[in-house]
């Protein structure tokens, strides 16, 4: 059973304790009744478990995506120098680079903002991480 089909079966135990509360012959039985509310405690925290379970799950997935995602780009680029480019068909690097930084810290490709001189430095506009214009260029 799954985790939501769990919390049914979880929510419909807590509903039929509950009930039990409305029977007038059970409500006189003080053992009975006190029973009764440890076992809607016990369900309520199972609930709860569930529900953390479920978001702890949903948080895993979602990092597994980002994980297989960063592997795809990691068969699509290439480290030249001091930064990243995409690979061509002979897995030769070209074109504009990427951050070093964003990519082996973050898993994302970001443009370098390069400088207009080749002397001048370039930047990273998302972690402003600095490159000497020398180091990073366009590759035909």
């Amino acid at each position: 059973m799954d985790i939501a089909g769990t919390m049914a079966v979880v929510a419909g135990g807590i509903e039929a304790a509950k009930g039990l509360y409305a029977v007038k012959q059970l409500s006189e039985n003080t053992d009975l009744h006190l029973q009764l509310a440890t076992v809607v405690r016990s369900l309520t925290a199972a609930e709860f478990g569930l529900n953390d379970a479920q978001r702890e799950l949903r948080e895993m997935l979602s990092e597994i995506a980002r994980l297989k995602a960063a592997l795809e780009i990691k068969a699509t680029v290439k480290k030249e120098r001091n930064a990243y480019y995409e690979v061509d068909e002979n897995g030769e690097p070209h074109g504009e680079p990427y951050c070093m930084r964003c990519y082996e810290v973050d898993h994302l490709l970001r443009h370098v903002a390069r400088p207009s001189h080749s002397s001048e430095e370039g930047q990273c506009p998302a972690c402003k991480t600095k490159y000497p214009g020398r180091t990073i260029m366009v590759l035909a």
